[in-house]
């Protein structure tokens, strides 16, 4: 199983096979085949959920 990692706006900052990544991050248990974009994505209400580009 991998996991995610989000920062304190839940936003995707990391993922992999480890147990902990950096300090004030939480981890979020994914799929193997999980392979979101690195600070495009945010988790929501259990969802990821794509981050949109402010104009």
């Amino acid at each position: 199983m991998k996991n995610a990692f989000v920062d304190v706006n839940n936003v995707l900052v990391a993922w992999g096979f480890v147990e902990t990544n950096a300090p004030g991050q939480t981890a979020i248990p994914v799929a193997d085949e999980f392979n979101l974009e690195l600070g495009q994505w945010q988790y929501s209400n259990g969802q990821w959920v794509a981050i949109q580009a402010s104009s």
